[in-house]
């Protein structure tokens, strides 16, 4: 008898717009949209489990399912710090206007003070798309599902 696997992606900022691939076994089984929940059957016994969006990818993850049972999982984007970031990389554009539009004299750090908000930003994000591009989706067990 076949089961099931739930999959669950978390609601983000991140990629709010784009589907994401999903894997079972190498083949593409169907896609899944921000804050949503696929049921995709599958017959008893050991399986991969994969996420694409683009070129980046999440981790292949293997997992066995008994007979008749379901298997929760969930996917979400590995950018957990990317928010508290940008608002920094906000603050570090939008902090010479403030001097500009109060009439006040840029203060002599101001150069290297943008420099530390925007750049730690640019770098996480270029940092996810280039050299941990096959880690940028996380898969894990869904352990936030009622029904388990």
């Amino acid at each position: 008898m076949a089961a099931k696997l739930i999959l669950t992606r978390k609601g983000s900022v991140v990629n709010r717009r784009q589907r994401f691939k999903v894997l079972i076994d190498g083949v593409e089984a169907g896609q899944i949209k921000n804050d949503d929940t696929e049921e995709f059957t599958v017959e008893p016994g050991e399986h991969t489990l994969q996420c694409i969006l683009g070129w980046m990818t999440s981790p292949v993850e293997t997992f066995t399912v008994s007979d008749s049972a379901n298997t929760y999982r969930s996917v979400s984007s590995g950018l957990t710090f990317i928010v508290p970031l940008y608002f920094m990389m906000l603050v570090g554009v939008l902090l010479p206007f403030y001097f500009r539009f109060a009439k006040l004299p840029e203060p002599d750090y101001i150069n290297t003070l943008k420099i530390v908000l925007i750049l730690p930003a640019i770098l996480y994000y270029v940092f996810y798309i280039s050299f941990f591009r096959k880690k940028y989706l996380v898969i894990g067990e869904d352990k936030s599902n009622p029904f388990k």
